[in-house]
């Protein structure tokens, strides 16, 4: 277990380097094919990067929120699909934390806090800060700055060691200090390859912007909005923290803005729908059926005002109230899915359970593989006492999804609910494995095997076997790591 936390202390350590990683504003790039290779191959790199996504989820970092992960996924696959220089499938995931941040690791992982989002004003923003982070992964900074570091003192690795692992241990503040530390005694050219990575990644990112149509503008707007908040603060922000924003990179940014051509702005009513659903939900210290009710008076035509309403009267369980405004959005846009999982929401809260089958069983229809549409019914599913139609669900749409830690929290609800105790051990075995605890996976799947044992249930002992040997083969690796 020691070189377990060891593994994962130099794969957190590897993270938050790359939270400041950042790019070249030369002309030429480089061979992304050779960047970094001598320090990371690519192959190594998608190992390190599901090892620290598992950590993440661990540490109940993730936001499980089906409805938000597809609206960020939905941006990050228009950034990446005209991206140059992509090598593995990236995955987009916002964090249940109100301090504005995003960040990007291994394997084409990037995170964004639900506090960035909440503070940008429209879609474009979002997509700016995502197209940066995506420039950090496909211009493999992260590789690049490892093998800028290779003289790096064993001192100077151990106090980030220590840093880390008070982290983990709770001690935040501490650990920051530690790492900090650590890092002021990196080398000058240290310091000034990271600002040119900085600078790089804006120029990539701004290439990718528009290539998607977004507004190039976005990014100085952007970075603007931050410096102005910032000098309100006595502690810098968390995002100016990890990247850094001199005066001459937010001009630069906005005279390589101005020098490009500026397009009609996509419809914003899913990044308002989004944020609408982020204000109330997972931000705190705000009246928000108050905010969404004076938004609504004076612009009662914009639906995100209406849906900021419903879920404010959701969320102090006045669910008449937010039936009547959830029923009139979906008259007007019966597909949209913010509409039909608040509705969902509605109907198991009222125990209409009936209408809201009908309603999504009709949407199923339409998307058979929709996974906001699939987890809502397993869920009304579950509260309406159909377990089994539930759990058939799940293990149907697991087989596609099989790193969907919601779907699997379900069918560890539905197997208990059915008195399953040999099944709850398995699916539990599996979030553990979701989460990088390798160990407790074991630890379950043997005591699954006893009950397998114990009813002579000759090929699920064989199945139990095999998976357990895989969960140590991926123990293995991560001690190796």
């Amino acid at each position: 277990m020691k070189k377990q936390v060891i593994a994962w202390c130099l794969s957190s350590w590897f993270a938050f380097q790359s939270f400041s990683s950042v790019a070249s504003d030369t002309n030429k790039l480089p061979d992304i094919g050779i960047a970094g290779s001598s320090a990371l191959t690519l192959e190594r790199e998608v190992v390190l990067g599901d090892a620290i996504m598992r950590i993440r989820r661990g540490q109940g970092a993730v936001l499980h929120d089906p409805v938000l992960q597809d609206y960020i996924q939905d941006i990050g696959n228009r950034l990446v699909v005209l991206a140059d220089d992509v090598n593995f499938p990236f995955t987009f995931f916002f964090v249940n934390d109100p301090s504005i941040n995003a960040f990007a690791f291994f394997g084409g992982h990037i995170g964004m806090n639900t506090g960035l989002l909440a503070l940008a004003d429209n879609e474009s923003e979002v997509a700016a800060v995502l197209a940066h982070e995506i420039a950090h992964v496909t211009q493999r900074h992260l590789a690049r700055r490892l093998e800028a570091q290779k003289n790096t003192s064993s001192l100077s690795m151990a106090s980030l060691i220590a840093g880390v692992l008070l982290a983990m241990a709770g001690g935040s503040e501490v650990a920051l200090a530690t790492m900090m530390g650590s890092m002021g005694m990196m080398t000058q050219g240290n310091i000034n390859y990271t600002r040119k990575n900085e600078k790089e990644a804006d120029r990539i990112g701004m290439n990718i912007l528009r290539r998607s149509r977004y507004d190039p503008m976005a990014a100085s707007s952007f970075f603007a909005k931050l410096a102005a908040k910032n000098r309100y603060n006595s502690k810098s922000l968390a995002y100016l923290q990890t990247h850094p924003l001199p005066l001459d990179r937010v001009a630069d940014t906005r005279a390589r803005a101005l020098s490009k051509p500026r397009f009609i702005p996509r419809e914003e009513k899913h990044f308002e729908l989004a944020k609408a659903r982020i204000n109330v939900r997972y931000q705190d210290n705000t009246d928000w059926l108050a905010y969404y009710h004076n938004k609504q008076m004076k612009d009662p035509s914009n639906p995100a005002n209406a849906y900021g309403v419903a879920l404010a009267y959701f969320e102090k369980n006045e669910f008449e109230k937010a039936q009547q405004i959830i029923s009139s959005l979906r008259f007007r846009d019966p597909r949209n899915l913010f509409y039909i999982d608040l509705a969902t929401d509605i109907a198991i809260g009222l125990k209409h359970y009936e209408s809201g089958e009908k309603m999504l069983q009709a949407q199923l229809l339409l998307q058979p593989s929709n996974r906001v549409l699939i987890l809502n019914l397993a869920n009304l599913w579950l509260q309406s006492k159909k377990e089994p139609q539930a759990i058939q669900l799940l293990r149907d749409y697991i087989i596609d999804a099989p790193e969907d830690m919601l779907s699997r929290q379900l069918l560890v609800e539905g197997y208990e609910r059915t008195n399953q105790d040999m099944d709850v051990l398995q699916e539990k075995a599996e979030m553990y494995a979701l989460m990088g605890a390798y160990e407790r996976s074991v630890d379950h799947l043997h005591n699954a095997y006893n009950f397998a044992a114990r009813n002579k249930n000759t090929l699920e002992m064989k199945r139990i076997n095999a998976r357990i040997g895989q969960f140590k083969k991926q123990l293995d690796v991560m001690d190796n790591l």
